[in-house]
């Protein structure tokens, strides 16, 4: 007997929500990324294991650093022996100041920039080289040397000069500050008139005992807190586990 079509209401048609993972027969479902609730799980990540990064104490910051003492003591070590190694390789200069004043009867009219200029010129140390008789010096090298500076609100002049030497380094000042005075006569012979302002030594170079810069100690220290300073972070820094807290 053959029955006719089957009357009533269709059956409602399958919706899948848009966050359904859908899977085929025979095939393992996938692990799709969920953006609710503000979290993320990654794809073919077990569930459960996640990065952590503890936030750092100063008492696990201790527990780090004296467990990693082996990288403290190498970041020591080599930054002390850089701080000697410095120290050899840089030249060791001494350097003596020889103190000029300079009077007028009109102190306003005293021009010490000038005065500072001519001190450290061409010609002043060429007469200071002839002066010295060094024939292992050359003129570049005594104006390398020099230098001169005026003591601030005063008619006060200063000369410098360093050298491997300290005995050399008193000598080229004085020679350099007397090389000063007679470039100031002959200035004034040739004009043919008296020089407005006169200049004289008030203090001769002393022969300096210790160098320029810091000595071999204060070089060893620097080094020395230079490796800390580098090594002290690297021991100490935080490291990123997977499921455990940082170590």
């Amino acid at each position: 007997m053959r029955h006719g079509p089957r009357s009533g209401p269709a059956p409602p048609a399958l919706r899948l929500s848009p966050w359904t993972s859908y899977r085929r027969p025979g095939r393992p479902p996938t692990r799709a990324t969920s953006a609710t609730c503000g979290q993320r799980e990654d794809v073919g990540r077990p569930r459960g294991e996640t990065d952590v990064v503890e936030t750092l104490t100063l008492t696990e910051l201790a527990r780090r650093m004296s467990r990693r003492w082996p990288t403290i003591l190498a970041g020591a070590c080599a930054g002390l022996v850089l701080g000697l190694a410095v120290h050899v390789v840089l030249p060791t200069r001494y350097e003596a100041v020889a103190v000029l004043r300079v009077d007028a009867p009109d102190p306003a009219r005293v021009d010490m920039a000038a005065e500072e200029a001519l001190a450290s010129s061409r010609r002043v140390t060429a007469e200071a080289l002839d002066a010295l008789g060094r024939p292992d010096v050359t003129i570049r090298e005594l104006e390398d040397a020099v230098s001169a500076e005026t003591v601030r609100s005063s008619r006060v002049l200063r000369v410098s000069y360093a050298a491997a030497d300290p005995q050399d380094a008193a000598e080229g000042a004085d020679a350099v500050a007397n090389a000063y005075l007679a470039v100031r006569e002959m200035d004034a012979e040739r004009v043919g008139t008296r020089a407005a302002s006169t200049a004289e030594v008030i203090d001769p170079a002393r022969t300096p005992r210790s160098p320029v810069g810091p000595g071999r100690g204060a070089s060893a220290l620097g080094g020395l807190a230079l490796g800390l300073l580098v090594a002290a972070p690297v021991s100490a820094r935080p490291t990123r586990t997977r499921a455990g807290p940082a170590s």
